[in-house]
């Protein structure tokens, strides 16, 4: 075999070799685009009067809702129960889509999953209506769920309590024999503003029971009352600012017993405690309050003082 004939079969061979290989190593197919996690899926879109009412939601879902006009009203009751809204409808912000912006939309949570009637009334005809489900709304919704299983939903707060000057139980009909301050220790069951119980800033003690002292053997004095908070500072604020009202009765009891109305208005604040936890506050309080002399039939008889008030405690949040 010739010079020639050699190199031609040696080519041959190696184009033949080259081509096995690419055979058994195809170059991999680009790879498919990822599905997007956060799509809509629509499950409802109708069209009233005339469209099917009818529309089946899973319970821990969250959809989106949307309805056109914004002015038409929609009622969701449940197939099995007659009672109207067997599930948290909640209005969100800029809830039309591009170009619809008499779109109202609404945040719809199913309580359970099951058929469920849609009914609208009000606005121009046609009435158009959509429900698809929301994967960020979702998310959402769970973090937000999550963040009020944190919250805290009470506390029990142990303060020391001061009273200005106020008058001496007497006897009925015979002059005062002066006033005197009282100090003591107060204990409050609370409802904490902005926790698990409470959403918004009201709040307070639900109930405060307190024991005062007074020198010169001018008598201690029992109250028992309830003291609503208004709370100043903004959601998630370090240090807690607001406003407490004392609504209560004292009785003081010396020689003789005396009742006393109390009413009170303070400015509270309230701060965590460095090394004891969130669940631990340091609150301070400061106001005046009004004791009311009550009579024998505890009407008021004329006689009351308007004195500073001040306490300082923690409180336990849980």
């Amino acid at each position: 075999m010739g010079s020639r004939a050699r190199v031609a079969l040696i080519a041959l061979s190696l184009a033949l070799a080259g081509r096995g290989l690419v055979a058994q190593n195809p170059t991999p197919a680009a790879p498919a685009p990822p599905r997007d996690s956060l799509a809509r899926e629509q499950v409802y879109d109708d069209v009233f009067p005339g469209g099917s009412p009818w529309v089946t939601l899973t319970e821990g879902v969250v959809y989106r809702l949307e309805i056109q006009p914004a002015g038409a009203t929609i009622t969701i009751r449940s197939a099995r129960q007659p009672s109207p809204q067997p599930l948290l409808l909640i209005p969100i912000e800029g809830g039309g889509t591009p170009g619809a912006s008499r779109t109202a939309a609404y945040l719809l949570v199913p309580r359970a999953t099951e058929r469920y009637r849609i009914d609208v009334a009000g606005g121009e005809p046609p009435i158009r209506v959509r429900v698809e489900t929301d994967p960020r709304e979702m998310s959402r919704w769970a973090r937000m769920q999550q963040e009020t299983k944190d919250l805290p939903m009470a506390g029990l707060s142990l303060r020391g309590v001061y009273l200005g000057p106020f008058v001496r139980p007497h006897a009925a009909g015979v002059p005062p024999t002066g006033t005197a301050s009282a100090a003591g220790v107060e204990a409050c069951f609370a409802v904490v503003p902005r926790g698990a119980w409470a959403r918004g800033p009201l709040g307070g003690c639900a109930l405060a029971v307190a024991r005062y002292a007074r020198p010169d053997s001018a008598g201690g004095m029992w109250f028992i009352g309830t003291e609503p908070a208004y709370l100043l500072s903004g959601p998630g604020a370090r240090v807690e600012t607001g406003i407490v009202a004392t609504l209560g009765i004292g009785s003081a009891v010396s020689s003789v017993r005396m009742d006393y109305l109390a009413l009170g208005l303070d400015f509270q604040v309230a701060a965590a405690v460095p090394g004891l936890g969130r669940h631990w506050r340091v609150e301070a309080e400061a106001g005046l309050a009004r004791l009311q002399r009550l009579g024998d039939g505890l009407e008021p008889d004329g006689q009351a003082n308007v004195v500073p008030h001040f306490g300082l405690g923690l409180q336990l949040r849980f």
